[in-house]
C-alpha cells in the first residue's frame, strides 16, 4: 500500500500533524511518502519528504512568452482589491500548481490531502485523481469559500459575494470525486462536515491527532526552568501561538484577563510566539518568541504549572495535546475540540463564558490552588487517547477499509 500525504507546507500547526501522522505511518511499516510545497529546512526530517517542483502548466509557459500575468495568485489578490480585510487567512481554490500531475500521486494507492489551500487547484485536481482520496479537515477551510474559520467569515461582510462564489464553486469540483473519505481530528468538525451539502455522500471517519509521547513527557520542573531562567517560585502560566496577534487565538483576552488579576498573585505568564505581547506590567510576562523545536516546547510545558489556550475558535490544537503529554492541566473556552477533550477538575478547567473575566476567574482558581490536578492521571489520559502509533493504526485500518 502507497499513500502520499499532500500538504501546502510542513509547519503550522496542520502541518506538523500531517508529518506527524506520516511518522506514525513509518513506525508502523506503511510505505507513505509526503509532498508540500514548502518545506522547512530546520530540524531532522523523516524519510520520503519531497517538496513539490515548481513547474508551471504549458499555458503558463506560453503566458509567460506572450510577457502576459503568468501567477493566478496575482488574479486572485485582484479579486480582492480594496476590499476590507479583517481576517487571519483568505485562500482560492484556484492556483498555478499542478499538484495532481506529480509522479507521487500517480503511482500512489492512498491519496492522502491535509491542508492544502493555495496548493491544489479545484478545478483540475478532482477531476484527474479517480483514485481513493481522504482528505484531513485541519479546519474549516473546506467547508467555505476563502475563510477559514467562521468568525472571520462574520467579520468582513465585504467579502459575502466572492466568498458564496467560491463555495459554490468548490461544491461544483468536488461532485467530480466519487471516492473521497473526510477525517476530521474534532467531532465539532465532523458536525459541520454533515451539515455540508457538499460532503453529504462522502464517507466519513473521526480520528484525533496523536504525537510522539517519547518526545512529549514529563521532564523535571526545575531542570526545565533552569533552562529558561524562568523563577522557581512562582506559579507558571503558558501560552503558545504562531502569531501573539491572531485573534483567534485570543491572545488579548488572556493579556486582558492578566491586568485585572490581584498583584499579590505570585505568577509569570510564558508566551510563545512571534509579535509583541503589547504590555509589560512588573514583569508578569516573559516572551521567549517563537520556538519550533519540539524538545525545547516539551521542557517550557514541564516548566508551566498551567497552560492556557483562549482560542475563540479552534479545531483540535496540537498545544492541547502537547500539555497534557506532559502532565500539565489545559484552561481553554468550551468550544471547538477543547470541548471534546479537557474535564473539568481532572486534567482542566472549560470557561464558558468567552471573555477576560471568565479566562481571569478560571485562572484564580487555579492559581488559589482550589483546583488541584494529578499530573500523572493527566499524562496516562494523553497516553491512552493520543499516542502516535495510535492514530497511525487508526488511518491504517482506514486506508485498508478503502481499498478493500
Amino acid at each position: 500500500m502507497k499513500v502520499v500525504h499532500v500538504s501546502t507546507s510542513t509547519t503550522g500547526g496542520a502541518g506538523i500533524a500531517a508529518l506527524r501522522l506520516h511518522c506514525g505511518l513509518l513506525q508502523k511499516s506503511v510505505d507513505s511518502s509526503f509532498i508540500a510545497l514548502y518545506t522547512s529546512k530546520k530540524g531532522a526530517f523523516p524519510n520520503n519528504i519531497f517538496q513539490f517542483n515548481h513547474n508551471y502548466s504549458l499555458l503558463n509557459r506560453i503566458k509567460r512568452k506572450l510577457n502576459l500575468p503568468v501567477l493566478q495568485q496575482k488574479e486572485n489578490n485582484t479579486m480582492i482589491h480594496g476590499l476590507k480585510k479583517d481576517y487571519e487567512l483568505f485562500s482560492f481554490p484556484f492556483t498555478d500548481f499542478r499538484v495532481e500531475e506529480d509522479d507521487l500521486l500517480r503511482n500512489a494507492d492512498i491519496v492522502h490531502l491535509h491542508w492544502v489551500s493555495n496548493f491544489i487547484n479545484y478545478p483540475t485536481f478532482f477531476k484527474k485523481i479517480k483514485k481513493p482520496i481522504v482528505w484531513t479537515f485541519h479546519d474549516m477551510n473546506p467547508l467555505l469559500g476563502g475563510f477559514h474559520y467562521l468568525g472571520d467569515k462574520y467579520r468582513n461582510e465585504s467579502f459575502s459575494s466572492i466568498e458564496e462564489r467560491l463555495k459554490k464553486m468548490k461544491i461544483a469540483e468536488l461532485k467530480h470525486s466519487n471516492n473521497l473519505t473526510v477525517v476530521t481530528p474534532s467531532q465539532w468538525l465532523g458536525n459541520d462536515l454533515k451539515m455540508n451539502s457538499a460532503f453529504t455522500n462522502v464517507r466519513y471517519a473521526h480520528i484525533p491527532y496523536g504525537l510522539d509521547l517519547s518526545v512529549f513527557k514529563p521532564q523535571d520542573k526545575s531542570f526545565a526552568r533552569s533552562q529558561f531562567n524562568i523563577p522557581l517560585g512562582r506559579k507558571v502560566i503558558l501560552f503558545v501561538s504562531e502569531n501573539l496577534t491572531n485573534y483567534r487565538k485570543g491572545f488579548d483576552l488572556l493579556t486582558e484577563a492578566i491586568r485585572e488579576i490581584d498583584l499579590a498573585s505570585e505568577f509569570l505568564l510564558v508566551s510563545i510566539g512571534k509579535g509583541k505581547t503589547g504590555f509589560s506590567q512588573n514583569g508578569r510576562i516573559m516572551a521567549l518568541g517563537k520556538i519550533t523545536d519540539d524538545r525545547l516546547m516539551s521542557l517550557l510545558y514541564s516548566a508551566a504549572d498551567v497552560f492556557v489556550l483562549p482560542s475563540r475558535e479552534d479545531n483540535f490544537p496540537n498545544v492541547m495535546l502537547e500539555a497534557m503529554a506532559r502532565g500539565t492541566p489545559v484552561i481553554a473556552f468550551d468550544r471547538g475540540g477543547m470541548k471534546e477533550v479537557i474535564r473539568n477538575n481532572y486534567n482542566g478547567i472549560l470557561v464558558e463564558d468567552v471573555t477576560a473575566k471568565g479566562l481571569r476567574t478560571a485562572i484564580e482558581l487555579f492559581i488559589s490552588g482550589q483546583c488541584i490536578f494529578d499530573s500523572k492521571e493527566i499524562r496516562d489520559f494523553a497516553v491512552h487517547n493520543f499516542d502516535l502509533i495510535l492514530q497511525a493504526s487508526r488511518y491504517l485500518n482506514l486506508y485498508q477499509r478503502i481499498l478493500a
